[in-house]
């Protein structure tokens, strides 16, 4: 079911923010190599000039290194500079679908994909974007062995990722409005979630027989709806002020089951308790592979634990969502919405075009 309806928040209104990571096991860390490989990913943003400098600035105060070093928190230094890398990467290009009209979307997507597919072909002059994802690329094979599966893996999501920016920028061009199952599913991929999830194993080959185990396809479902539910919450102020919530659970929590915003948070955070349940109990249905191998499924669930974790973290500890208030609604877990209050993107549907050559 489609529904091709604004949002419509009164103004202003109060609510909680959902806490449904409340009895999430793992805990907050930060990667002891933070205060240099986020800012040697941070130099690689500027060198590129991906936004003109009012636009940099706030993109530099949105932290997205301190969430590579949040994320990855276990992960040799090597890895938590790519996983910096991978964090600029997700949301400059988000910035760029923001205004990007369909055909545009296509344009970056075509771009993307063709380093992931071409990491060592010669990009065109004033290709930034594209100079940009590759020096990224090149960084993250190294990582790994040649041909491992699981860099076929991390493009296979990233395409989907990339695919899903171009319905996303379809739907936003409709004001198109989707009911929860049908949005969670599309979220899946427009939050980049199955690519994330497929970094954690570089350098840690998991077999196929793992991977695809139902318990543990579960348990990986669950650890995206968590990553998704938890941008969208923080998000969705933010999102609304700049007229583009049409993409967020909350919205379609609203249209589908015909809620204000408080009880849509309340309905979210009952929701993300269940996708909480579903990873921990998880945990014990598993079977065992052997000792090896299960010291590396315990690795890598537990990387999981913490990219979900550290992506609740930085999203109070960063400018990007809550300003200089995040610590305060970490604390309280009152907000409160100005709809009236209307904010602007990073870059223009003009300054999108300048940054792609294909």
């Amino acid at each position: 079911m489609v529904q091709n309806i604004v949002p419509n928040v009164p103004k202003p209104v109060t609510f909680l923010l959902p806490d449904f990571l409340a009895e999430w096991p793992y805990e907050r860390r930060l990667h002891p190599d933070f205060g240099t490989v986020d800012v040697e990913a941070a130099d690689w943003v500027n060198e590129n000039r991906l936004f003109n400098e009012k636009a940099q600035r706030s993109f530099d105060k949105s932290l997205f290194g301190l969430l590579g070093c949040l994320i990855f928190p276990l992960e040799t230094k090597a890895f938590c500079r790519v996983g910096c890398d991978l964090a600029n990467a997700y949301f400059v290009i988000d910035e760029y679908n923001d205004v990007a009209e369909p055909e545009v979307a296509a344009q970056v997507c075509d771009t993307v994909m063709d380093v992931l597919r071409n990491p060592y072909k010669e990009r065109k002059e004033g290709d930034k974007l594209g100079i940009y994802m590759q020096g990224f690329w090149q960084r993250a094979l190294a990582l790994t062995k040649p041909g491992a599966p699981c860099i076929g893996q991390f493009i296979d999501g990233f395409d989907l990722y990339m695919t899903s920016m171009i319905q996303e920028a379809d739907d936003r061009e409709t004001k198109r409005v989707r009911m929860v199952d049908d949005y969670l599913q599309l979220r899946r991929e427009t939050f980049g979630a199955q690519a994330t999830i497929a970094f954690l194993g570089f350098g840690l080959e998991l077999p196929e027989e793992v991977l695809s185990h139902p318990v543990m396809k579960s348990m990986t479902l669950a650890a995206m709806d968590l990553l998704c539910l938890t941008n969208d919450m923080h998000s969705y102020p933010v999102e609304l002020a700049r007229g583009i919530a049409f993409h967020n659970i909350v919205t379609s929590i609203i249209q589908e089951h015909k809620l204000d915003v408080p009880a849509a948070m309340e309905w979210l955070e009952n929701f993300g308790k269940h996708r909480v349940a579903t990873f921990l109990s998880g945990i014990d249905e598993l079977p065992s592979w052997g000792p090896e191998v299960d010291a590396d499924v315990q690795r890598y669930i537990e990387n999981m634990g913490y990219l979900v974790r550290g992506a609740d973290a930085w999203s109070y500890e960063s400018e990007r969502y809550w300003g200089e208030k995040g610590q305060e609604v970490q604390t309280t877990r009152i907000v409160t919405l100005f709809p009236e209050e209307s904010q602007e993107g990073l870059m223009t549907k003009e300054e999108l075009k300048a940054a792609i050559v294909l």
